[in-house]
Formats: C-alpha cells, sequence, structure tokens
C-alpha cells in the first residue's frame, strides 16, 4: 500500500467532505419536499451536477488499493443486488411471493401508490439495492483490512 502525499490526501478529502455534504443536503431537500409539499426537483438537480463533477475527480484521486477495493465492492454489490432482483422477479411471476404483500409494503412505504410511483419505485428499487450491497462489501473490506 502507497503513502499518498499530503496534497493528494487533503484533495481527495475535500472531494469527499463536498460530496458527502452535498449528499446529506440532497437528502435534507428531498425529506422536507416530502413532507412540508414543496417542489424542490430543480434545486435538487442543481446540487446534484456539481456530485456528478467530484465523483470522478475523488476516484482519480485514490491510491491503487483503495481504487481495487472501491471497484470490488461494486461489482459484488451490484452482483447481490442483480441476484436480489433477480429472484424476487422470478419469485412474483410464479407466485412464490405473494404480491400482495409487496404491493401493501410498497403502497404504505411510498404513501399512496398508484401505477406511475409503483413503476418509479420499481426502477429506484436497483440502484437503491446496488449501494447496499456497495456499502455492505465496503464495510466487510473495511474490516478484512484493519
Amino acid at each position: 500500500m502507497s503513502v499518498l502525499p499530503v496534497s493528494q490526501n487533503k484533495r481527495r478529502a475535500l472531494y469527499r467532505n463536498v460530496m458527502v455534504g452535498l449528499i446529506a443536503l440532497v437528502g435534507m431537500l428531498t425529506f422536507a419536499s416530502r413532507a412540508f409539499g414543496f417542489d424542490a426537483h430543480l434545486i435538487l438537480a442543481f446540487l446534484l451536477l456539481p456530485i456528478l463533477v467530484l465523483a470522478p475527480l475523488q476516484f482519480g484521486a485514490m491510491d491503487e488499493a483503495a481504487k481495487q477495493a472501491h471497484i470490488s465492492a461494486w461489482y459484488w454489490g451490484c452482483t447481490a443486488a442483480v441476484v436480489a432482483i433477480g429472484v424476487l422477479a422470478i419469485g412474483l411471476t410464479q407466485n412464490l411471493i405473494p404480491f400482495g404483500a409487496v404491493a401493501s409494503v410498497t403502497a404504505h412505504w411510498i404513501g399512496g401508490a398508484r401505477e406511475p410511483s409503483l413503476f418509479v419505485a420499481g426502477l429506484l428499487f436497483g440502484p437503491l439495492m446496488m449501494i447496499g450491497g456497495y456499502l455492505i462489501f465496503s464495510v466487510i473490506y473495511w474490516f478484512r483490512t484493519r
């Protein structure tokens, strides 16, 4: 494992901290928009643009071991998510998993679920599972290397 120059560590920390702050702000605005009913879509879109720029910069500032851990966590996390989505899809289409239970949980979670909101929830399910898998495998890697 190589030791990064101080300036590179500071730059990587700056990128990460700004991205984490923006993501936290996106989460708070999303919650506030949902709870208080104001339209925050345009604000959220403009907050996501700097994250889109900072993510590759932060990845480029990582050392090789951190890059490999990041790539491995995304690979295994996304693989686990795709397998889970496939199992759920097969279970629902073959009536192995009762659809009524899934629909009632989803309707309660989304609130007033209609076809368009259920469609969006289905689209978001994949990336959310992938992020969850990434976080799980990142924590596993972190514990293995400490």
